[in-house]
């Protein structure tokens, strides 16, 4: 429920604080006193714009409801702020939001709706099948995954195989165990390290091979010829180092033998490094990545050999949970079809209530790409009774979505409408305002209106009027509202005829107590 609103400085209106009641509420006034600006403060504090209320300045509107308030503030410089519940908040968040707050129905149906909408939603809250709208939404997902999943490999079957088996023959002719780059440096520089000292070892080798240390050691030895029990330690000792020193002949020779191939290992490493670098500019990568990357293309290498037997599998699942999918869909399309029907005979005999039986209307099934709600949209055909396409004014749409309103009976929000009696009047203009009364037994209903016969079947009375280029509004009394609903028959003259007329109006509407 709308309980109230708050304006500053709004178009013609400077201020205002405007409470609402339950039931329905009327607002009347002469044409140019600023009803509809009523209207624009309240789509403008909803984030709806239109020219007249763009760049405005220095304007405060605000608007609370059963459990939220939204406010809008503009500053001197035209710059908004939208607060919802007292925290500042990004424009999209309130109009995302508006549409649970209040339905706004006006002539330019900027709020209002269009044939071009999807009324599914309108159609499945009539249905009270929650769990099976679960379930199907269930097995779309399903349908969803396993297809894109199909679709996945045959992207890659699309790829070419031969690509696929060229990259990973060449980057497995590398033969990579893991940071190949960094093990193939450190080696290079150890053997660039053992070149330097080849000659140096060639000197030390010269010092083996013309016997000095074995003739040194050997002379030693016998210089330590004793049964001394000291004398024989050192005697092992001597031995001993013999053993090491021919050790460190043996591994001279070997590394000797090492540094006399080594360029050629260190060519061969070179052409490694070159070619590893080679190959991960060429991919685009880091050759720490290249074991990766091979690997990923070697299980694409599997997966593309396996791919039809893997479709086949998938394919068979798809064609299981597609025929559940559309057992469901077809299922519930059935009752989605008859309460469209329903839902069409009771919108004919409102429409036929309010004098408009020369429109067609109904809400028809059309196949439409299968998503998550199924494998129908639910479109809405406007016809004359030749079966031929009718467009309609910006009254006869409001008045459409009237009978719409009417028919769902579903006024969990508020519901306003500007002006939807235009072009009319009457018995046409006392039937809708009676329709208008009966809605508003459900909810709130808020209407602006020029007709008489609308306005003596509200609850209560708003009037708006203009002075000195302001309007005024203000919450009308009984006898304020036999009096406006009075002018609202005779004109600006307010004659006693009127008056009786429109006491006789009001109590035929609302009953002796004639409303508040």
């Amino acid at each position: 429920m709308l309980k109230s609103i708050l304006i500053k400085n709004f178009l013609i209106i400077q201020s205002l604080q405007l409470d609402f009641k339950k039931g329905l509420t009327v607002i009347s006034g002469e044409s140019g006193a600023g009803k509809s600006t009523i209207i624009d403060a309240i789509c403008w504090c909803l984030g709806i714009e239109n020219k007249r209320t763009k760049d405005i300045c220095n304007v405060v509107v605000k608007l609370e409801f059963n459990d939220h308030e939204v406010s809008r503030e503009s500053n001197a410089q035209g710059k908004s702020t939208f607060f919802l519940n007292g925290n500042k908040v990004p424009k999209k968040n309130i109009l995302n939001f508006c549409s649970s707050l209040i339905t706004i129905c006006r002539q330019d149906n900027r709020l209002s709706f269009s044939i071009d909408d999807d009324f599914r939603e309108v159609i499945d809250s009539m249905i009270n099948e929650q769990n099976l709208l679960n379930h199907l939404k269930d097995k779309f997902l399903s349908f969803k995954a396993i297809q894109d999943e199909i679709n996945g490999l045959q992207e890659l079957c699309n790829e070419d195989i031969e690509y696929i088996r060229f990259v990973v023959d060449e980057i497995e002719a590398l033969q990579l165990t893991g940071n190949d780059e960094e093990k193939l440096v450190a080696e290079r520089r150890e053997q660039i390290e053992i070149y330097k000292s080849h000659e140096s070892l060639q000197k030390a080798m010269k010092v083996f091979s013309d016997g000095k240390i074995t003739s040194h050691t050997s002379t030693l030895v016998k210089y330590l010829n004793s049964d001394s029990p000291k004398i024989i330690e050192l005697q092992k000792r001597v031995d001993s180092i013999n053993q090491e020193l021919k050790d460190v002949e043996e591994s001279i020779i070997d590394i000797i033998g090492i540094s006399d191939s080594n360029e050629e290992r260190i060519e061969s490493i070179d052409k490694k490094l070159s070619k590893l670098r080679e190959v991960a500019k060429k991919y685009r990568i880091n050759t720490s990545k290249l074991l990766d990357f091979s690997n990923e293309y070697r299980q694409k290498l599997d997966t593309a050999l396996n791919l039809e037997v893997k479709k086949n599998t998938l394919n068979k699942e798809l064609n299981i949970i597609q025929k559940d999918f559309t057992d469901i869909s077809d299922k519930f399309n059935i009752a989605r079809d008859n309460a469209c029907k329903h839902l069409n005979s009771k919108i004919a005999d409102v429409l036929d209530e309010i004098m408009m039986s020369d429109i067609k209307v109904e809400f028809l099934l059309n196949d439409c790409k299968w998503s998550e709600f199924g494998t129908v949209s639910i479109k809405l055909s406007i016809l004359c009774h030749s079966n031929k396409k009718r467009s309609l004014s910006g009254g006869e749409m409001s008045r459409l979505l009237l009978a719409i309103k009417i028919a769902t009976a579903n006024l969990e929000i508020p519901i306003l409408f500007d002006e939807i009696d235009i072009g009319i009047g009457g018995s046409t203009a006392y039937k809708i305002g009676s329709k208008l009364e009966s809605l508003s037994r459900l909810g709130q209903i808020i209407v602006v209106t020029h007709q008489a016969q609308v306005a003596a079947h509200g609850h209560s009375h708003i009037l708006v009027s203009k002075e000195d280029g302001k309007s005024n509004i203000k919450a009308l009394s009984k006898r304020q509202r036999v009096e406006e609903i009075g002018r609202m028959i005779s004109g600006n003259k307010i004659t006693q005829e009127s008056i009786s007329a429109a006491k006789k109006l009001i109590e035929e509407c609302c009953g002796a107590d004639g409303g508040t």
